[in-house]
This record gives C-alpha cells, sequence and structure tokens, in this order.
C-alpha cells in the first residue's frame, strides 16, 4: 500500500500478502481474521487487487512457493496490460532457507 501514497521510495518490497482476502478465506486460512466477516468493506480494503492500478513506485512482491495462489498471475497480467510497475516473483522454498542461513551468518 506504501507504494500507491507515495512516488519519494526508490523501489517498495514486500512479503506475503493476498490478493483477495475474501476469495482466500473460502480456502485454507492459517490466521484468524481480526474484523467483522459480515462486512464486504473489511475484506476490500484488505485486498492488493483494490489498490493495484494505484502503484506508481516500482514494487517487488515476493511470495513463497507454497502460498503463490493463482490471483498472483491474475495480478502479473494486470501489472503488465496497464504499465503497472509491479514484479511478482514465486519463490521456492530451497531459496528461503539458502537466504535465512546466509543472513544468520
Amino acid at each position: 500500500m506504501a507504494s500507491e501514497y507515495s512516488d519519494k521510495f526508490r523501489a517498495i518490497f514486500s512479503l506475503g500478502g493476498i490478493p483477495d482476502l475474501k476469495l482466500r478465506t473460502e480456502g485454507r486460512m492459517m490466521v484468524e481474521l481480526p474484523f467483522d466477516k459480515n462486512n464486504e468493506e473489511e475484506f476490500n480494503v484488505r485486498s492488493v487487487y483494490r489498490y493495484i492500478k494505484s502503484i506508481k513506485t516500482p514494487t517487488f512482491y515476493f511470495e513463497g512457493h507454497d502460498y503463490f495462489w493463482d490471483e498472483f498471475n491474475e495480478l502479473r497480467v494486470v501489472a503488465m496490460e496497464h504499465d503497472i510497475p509491479l514484479k511478482i516473483y514465486n519463490i521456492k522454498m530451497e531459496t528461503i532457507l539458502i537466504l535465512l542461513s546466509l543472513l544468520a551468518n
């Protein structure tokens, strides 16, 4: 969301998000949602798809392979069609483990 509010950043990096929260709650969720699930607007303000066309700053989104949903590919297509500076990466677990070990040393 920071990338839609300001163009003062050279780039934005994001880890682990949900393109469409309402859609995700219909499947497997790892956490309890801390808001009224009967209020549609609560889902909308927490879903990336609603804000994607507002992105102005180059944004790099990284998601772990096990949590990379099809909606990320849909966002990728929208970004390309509308020349939105958004790149989405599907990161394999092996890569994450290597990066974590490098950071630990």
